[in-house]
């Protein structure tokens, strides 16, 4: 008898363990799949949204409270719904950089097998931030001289101390002979590259943990085409050089001047004029 009533306990706190394990384990399955989800719906809405948002500080919502069902289980059901996705702008933190960013909430809901349901939910985010020239202290694209009368060719000697973050596209970094230079952050190149002057200002830029403070990074092209491309694919207002802004658009000339002029309200004022050779004298004026 007390055997059987000990093997009864063992049996059940077995089963109670169990259960416990098993609604454990949905649950945690149900946050992975909200998270995978709510990822999902980033994908799907905002990463192409995100670039084309224009620089102000309005939220947009792209998808509602409602959401979008997203996936189905094996039996044809909806894995669940991604909802509340919407993109803003925000400054980095200690930066003036603007961020581009993006949340998104993917919810999943289950039954129990009291009947009970859960609903688990998990958000999800995306930051852009474009890369510009003030990321850059110092920035080339080729080291050497150019350009009618062209001076020596650049080098870094011991009395350049660069604070930021310094990028050549060039093949060639040459080091002055007559001392090494101080760089306080990265310096990134691009491959193929080869060293100058003194080679032995190389064994001198090093972390404080004895690494190469050198970045070999894929060539950086400047001007970035990707800001072009964006304004050109949402100009709503083309204005044709060889004509001018009139009620008589036969009067064309090859020598046409344009001036735009933009306002904080977010509206222009375009004026043209035909080309004259200075100077530009009154009536009169000898």
């Amino acid at each position: 008898m007390i055997f059987a009533f000990v093997s009864m306990l063992i049996t059940v706190a077995y089963l109670g363990s169990s259960s416990t394990i098993n609604s454990q384990e949905r649950f945690r399955f149900a946050e992975i799949t909200a998270q995978y989800i709510a990822e999902a719906g980033l994908n799907k809405e905002a990463a192409d949204y995100l670039p084309y948002m224009g620089g102000d500080d309005v939220i947009t919502t792209l998808v509602n409270e409602t959401g979008v069902d997203f996936g189905e289980d094996t039996q044809g059901n909806s894995l669940g719904k991604y909802k509340n996705v919407l993109c803003g702008t925000q400054l980095a933190e200690n930066s003036t950089h603007t961020e581009f960013y993006a949340l998104s909430t993917g919810e999943v809901s289950y039954e129990t097998p009291n009947g009970n349901e859960i609903i688990v939910e998990r958000t999800a985010s995306l930051i852009m931030t474009p890369m510009g020239f003030e990321e850059f202290m110092y920035f080339t694209n080729d080291e050497a001289p150019f350009g009618p009368n062209a001076g020596p060719t650049v080098n870094f000697g011991g009395s350049d101390v660069l604070e930021g973050r310094v990028h050549t596209n060039s093949p060639t970094i040459t080091f002055s002979n007559y001392g090494c230079p101080t760089f306080l952050d990265r310096l990134s190149v691009t491959e193929p590259i080869s060293y100058g002057g003194d080679t032995g200002c190389l064994n001198d830029l090093v972390d404080d943990n004895d690494e190469s403070i050198i970045d070999t990074v894929s060539t950086i092209v400047y001007p970035p085409d990707n800001s072009a491309n964006i304004l050109i694919a949402n100009a709503n207002r083309t204005f044709t050089a060889d004509e001018l802004i009139t009620f008589a658009p036969n009067k064309k000339d090859t020598l046409i001047m344009t001036e735009i002029e933009f306002i904080e309200t977010g509206g222009y004022y375009a004026t043209r004029w035909w080309y004259l050779i200075p100077p530009v004298l009154n009536d009169g004026t000898q």
